[in-house]
Formats: structure tokens, C-alpha cells, sequence
């Protein structure tokens, strides 16, 4: 059977070498700001992602560890993740983590109108600051502010939450070709792999919703399997507002098996034809029985 990916502090505390106090990124949680938060136990950044890690642990499955690693132009870090502040487009051009992405087989909802959509196949509007926009944030739904967040009858309180906005190129008319397009990014990976076999159940928790000033939501999310880039698709979804819903996934003697990192597309589709995407994904409680 797999390994659980919710680790506890006991666990994690066999890989902290050295002392500190870790600061949150400043687009982490709370709300984005920059505080100091003291962990238990020493915790050394120079073999935070050093090889002492097991190979076949994914850390961190329940975000209970909201340490914010590092932050830079390309990518948010924090404990046994990484967020990629990358737009990918699925259509076997793109690369995540060396592997080109996959392509999505759910049909997309008809645009508005009658129109037709370029697919990922857009361009962006350059003239915007920080557009295309990538965020995150680590939500304890306890919190009175976000417990209409919390998983109906769930078992682990912290919720990820990404989001995404961007404007295409262009203005809203009808010869424009970016109208009726998709976003993907920011990408959620797992920074180690994790075994699956035959009988294994990959399970999580995700709730994708519009933005009020964007569109639909365009999700993806898969195992993949670095040494080969084989693929175990989880979820392939569009829509406005899906609530919280649960992925049961047990491996089969038809699946791919050993060595796997977890990956969730995030994305909006422009399905009003507004040029203006922008779209929320949560995730919750990441394991394997």
C-alpha cells in the first residue's frame, strides 16, 4: 500500500538540522503578509530540499505546514511544494517539470453566442502590470472569516487555495482571435515522489469557482511519473462554481506504477467572451491509502 501523504510535526521533525524562524512568502498565508512564524524544532534551509527527504513521501498533503520557503519571479515554495507562476498551454508544447504537459480531453462548454474558442492557442496583453496575475494562499477554515471554505464532513481544516486573472490581447470584438480563450497557470507541484501500485487510492478534496470579475475555471490535475512522463489523469473539469468535491482514484493493473509527483493545471476559460479571465481552485487533504 502507498504512504500517507499528510505528515505530521513528529515526522517532519527528523529532516530539521540547524535553527530559525521561517518567514510566510508575502503572497502566503495570512492575507498575504509578510510575518515571522516560529516552528517547532530546528529546520535548516540548506537541506530544507537536500536529499534526506524519503523518496516516497510527499510532505505536507493537508498544507498543515504553512512555512513560506521562498518566493521569486518564477514560483512560490513552501513546504513539500512548489507553485509555478507559469502559463502552460495543453497541447504537448508546454513543459512542467521536463515533461510536456498533457492534452485535456473534456469537451469545452460552446462560447457565448455561438462563437469559436482558440483553445489555449492566446495572446496576453502586455500592457498590464503583472498580467497574467498568479497568487496563493494557505486558508485555515476555522477561521471564522473562511469557514464557508471548509469541507463538508472533512477531517483536515487548511485549504490551498490558487488563483489566477489575466486580460487578453486585444480589444472585445468579434474578429478577435484571443476571444473565447483559456489561461492555465499557476501549476501546483510536489516537490518529492511519492510510490503508488496496484490497489493504492490517490484521494483529495477540490473545489474550482470564477472569479466575479473573471470566468470559468479550467482544471487539471494528474499524477505523473518523472522517469517515464506517463500520466494518471485525476480531474479534467470546466465550469463556474463545482463545490466541494472528492477524487476516490484506486490504481489498477491497467495504470503506470512506482515513482510519482503530484500536479494540479490551474486555469480560467473566457467563456463570456470578455477577453477577462480569472478563476479560484481549493485544495484539501492530499493522501495516498
Amino acid at each position: 500500500m502507498g504512504t500517507n501523504l499528510c505528515v505530521g510535526a513528529t515526522r517532519l521533525s527528523k529532516y530539521y538540522a540547524g535553527a530559525g524562524i521561517i518567514p510566510y512568502g508575502t503572497v502566503g498565508y495570512p492575507n498575504g503578509v509578510q510575518t515571522p512564524i516560529p516552528i517547532t524544532g530546528p529546520l535548516s534551509l540548506s537541506n530544507f530540499y537536500g536529499a534526506e527527504y524519503i523518496s516516497n513521501l510527499i510532505i505536507n498533503g493537508n498544507f498543515e505546514f504553512s512555512i513560506g520557503v521562498s518566493e521569486d519571479a518564477t514560483r512560490f515554495r513552501f513546504l513539500g511544494w512548489t507553485i509555478l507562476k507559469q502559463v502552460v498551454r495543453m497541447n504537448e508544447i508546454s513543459y512542467i517539470s521536463n515533461s510536456l504537459t498533457p492534452f485535456t480531453t473534456t469537451a469545452l462548454p460552446p462560447p457565448a453566442g455561438g462563437g469559436t474558442s482558440p483553445g489555449d492557442n492566446v495572446s496576453y496583453d502586455t500592457n498590464l502590470a503583472n498580467n497574467p496575475s498568479f497568487s496563493y494562499k494557505i486558508i485555515d477554515t476555522t477561521n471564522p472569516l473562511y469557514m464557508s471554505l471548509a469541507v463538508p464532513g472533512g477531517t483536515q481544516k487548511y485549504v490551498l487555495e490558487l488563483r489566477n486573472a489575466a486580460t487578453f490581447a486585444g480589444v472585445v470584438t468579434p474578429s478577435n482571435p484571443n476571444l473565447f480563450g483559456i489561461m492555465r497557470g499557476p501549476i501546483l507541484i510536489s516537490e518529492f515522489t511519492f510510490t503508488i501500485g496496484v490497489g493504492d487510492t490517490i484521494s483529495f478534496n477540490w473545489y474550482g469557482a470564477k472569479d466575479p470579475q473573471g470566468d470559468m475555471y479550467a482544471v487539471f490535475i494528474y499524477a505523473l511519473k518523472p522517469s517515464t512522463y506517463e500520466e494518471i489523469v485525476l480531474v479534467d473539469a470546466y465550469g463556474t462554481n463545482s463545490g466541494w468535491r472528492t477524487v476516490n482514484r484506486t490504481i489498477t493493473i491497467s495504470d503506470p506504477i512506482g515513482q510519482f509527483k503530484f500536479v494540479a493545471i490551474h486555469g480560467s476559460y473566457d467563456q463570456s467572451g470578455g477577453c477577462k479571465v480569472g478563476a479560484y481552485l481549493y485544495l484539501n487533504d492530499i493522501k495516498i491509502t
